[in-house]
């Protein structure tokens, strides 16, 4: 298994190589990311608690936990294909070339998508955000917290994830404050 790099100041995961075999299993079940490195979230990502991500190099596969929803909430995951922080959209000192974005209801995942962001010029404007295609995601509850597993096919990115590449995940209340 891959040991996981976390920098937990600034809330960027990342994977430093690729395992072969992810041992994933989209089923609303945690007992497969036993093992798995994990990253204290809470009270920086808005509801979010807790999250992991592992690879087996054909995808990127993301484990969630929220505190629980009232009603629909979007997280999102931006993702910094190359670790470049002057490309794509620029938030929390990365460049997110793409997006993941999974609107969540008490009922369960509502929608899925992932987006490429289209403008080498404007780092900072979300309209430049286009749908690229849908990600898998499951979500469960227990212990009085959501969890989402997600998984990302690599051919969303056009295959080129740097090993370098970041990833933020937060929620809509915190990448859009309230004002």
């Amino acid at each position: 298994m891959i040991a996981l790099l976390f920098v937990l100041p600034v809330g960027y995961l990342s994977l430093p190589s690729v395992s072969h075999h992810s041992g994933i299993s989209l089923d609303g079940s945690i007992s497969d990311w036993d093992g798995v490195s994990r990253q204290s979230l809470f009270g920086t990502h808005g509801s979010l608690v807790e999250s992991a991500m592992k690879t087996d190099g054909d995808t990127l596969y993301f484990y969630l936990r929220s505190m629980p929803v009232e009603n629909a909430e979007v997280f999102y995951g931006l993702i910094d294909s190359d670790g470049n922080p002057n490309t794509g959209y620029q938030y929390g000192g990365i460049g997110a070339d793409y997006l993941v974005s999974v609107k969540l209801s008490p009922e369960g995942v509502l929608s899925r998508t992932a987006s490429i962001y289209g403008s080498s010029t404007g780092t900072g404007n979300w309209s430049y955000w286009t749908p690229i295609g849908n990600v898998a995601a499951v979500s469960g509850s227990g212990n009085n917290s959501i969890m989402l597993e997600i998984k990302v096919p690599s051919y969303l990115f056009g295959n080129e994830l740097s090993d370098n590449f970041r990833v933020i995940w937060q929620d809509g209340a915190v990448l859009f404050p309230h004002k």
